[in-house]
Parts: structure tokens; sequence; C-alpha cells
């Protein structure tokens, strides 16, 4: 297997996520649900953990990738996103109390949704996929809820895929225009850590000993 290239990993795994996805849709082996699950992992918590900043003047607050850029990345792709989001309002299947004026803009769906998938609930989990009819799973709720504010998204397997494509096309992209991690520093970074681990356990052995 290719390594990924340090300074495009997004993209980079972005472009892989769907090349599973699809090998699995199209073999008929393995679990296709499953592989969404896994697939919605990795691209809204890593993206996210990656773009996430400080906004200024606070040293508490984050934000995620504004809609700007993610606009900017993949033109096509964002208002294709912003259109399903719609279609999911006008369903009957988006809810959001959080009050401010962005809060079914693109990016925020996607924190919410991430938040669903990072956050453990009363049940442990704030993700949970439901079956209609028999035992194939239809789709999937999310819920994410912070200070008694709510956000519900309930999607068919269906549009779970076809936003799993859409969100994919943006950040294939995406690491052409921002924060582009050098090779240099990527192997720095693994050499320090490295370095550390080799520390941790030698304290471990003269403690042990």
């Amino acid at each position: 297997m290719s390594v990924y290239d340090y300074g495009h990993f997004i993209s980079d795994f972005a472009k892989r996520t769907k090349i599973n996805l699809e090998i699995v849709e199209d073999s008929k082996y393995g679990y296709e649900v499953t592989q969404l699950i896994n697939s919605l992992f990795g691209l809204l918590i890593l993206p996210y953990e990656k773009y996430k900043y400080r906004s200024k003047g606070s040293k508490n607050s984050s934000y995620y990738k504004s809609d700007e850029d993610m606009r900017e990345s993949n033109t096509k792709a964002y208002e294709e996103l912003e259109s399903l989001i719609n279609i999911f309002r006008n369903k009957g299947k988006l809810y959001s109390s959080y009050t401010h004026r962005d809060r079914y803009n693109v990016s925020m769906v996607i924190k919410h949704m991430r938040n669903a998938m990072a956050h453990s609930g009363d049940s442990g989990i704030n993700i949970y996929p439901f079956s209609e009819h028999n035992s194939e799973i239809d789709g999937i709720i999310f819920f994410d809820s912070y200070r008694k504010q709510e956000f519900i998204l309930e999607m068919t397997i269906e549009e779970i895929k076809q936003f799993i494509e859409l969100v994919s096309e943006i950040y294939e992209v995406i690491d052409e225009q921002y924060d582009l991690l050098e090779e240099t520093n990527y192997k720095h970074r693994v050499e320090k850590i490295r370095l550390s681990l080799k520390q941790g356990l030698e304290r471990d052995t003269m403690i042990i000993e």
C-alpha cells in the first residue's frame, strides 16, 4: 500500500475512503453500513481536528473551518451539500434548536454530526442505526446536545452515501489550499513522539526494576 502524502493527508484519506466504499459496494462482500459508519468517523473527525482553530480573543472557543473555505475548495460539491441539507429540512428530518443564524450551514451540520459520532450520550453513543420494516438497516439518526440545545438529523443509507461522496469531494482538494504539513515537519514530529515513547518505556523499566 502506498504511503500517504504527508502534506495532503486529509485529501489522500478522503480519496481512499471513497475507493474503499466503492469496493465494498461493488463486490457485495463485507458489511456496507459498517463501512459507511467507519467512513463517517474518519471524514467527520480527522478533518475537524486538523482544521479547527481558536477564535480570536478567546482561549476556550473553537470554530470549524468556515463555509467560505469549504465552498472555495469545491463549489459544486459544497452547493450540492447545501441542497441536500435543505431537502432534509423540508422533509422534517433535520432540526437544530441552536439559535445562531448559520446553524444549518454545511460546516455546522458537519460539526454536529461529528459531535454525535465522537461524544457519548446517555446510552454511551449518539448515533442510532434504525430499521423500519425488516432486519436490514434503513438509516441512522445523529443526535448532538449541549446545554439543553439539540441537533437531530435522520438520514437513509442512500442519503449517507450521497453525503459521504460530497464531503469526500470537498476534502479531496482542501489540502491543496490550506494548512499544508510539510514532509520534514511531519517526520520530525514522528521522531519526537517515538523518542517520547522510548523515554517513557525506559522510565517504566526503571520503576519496575
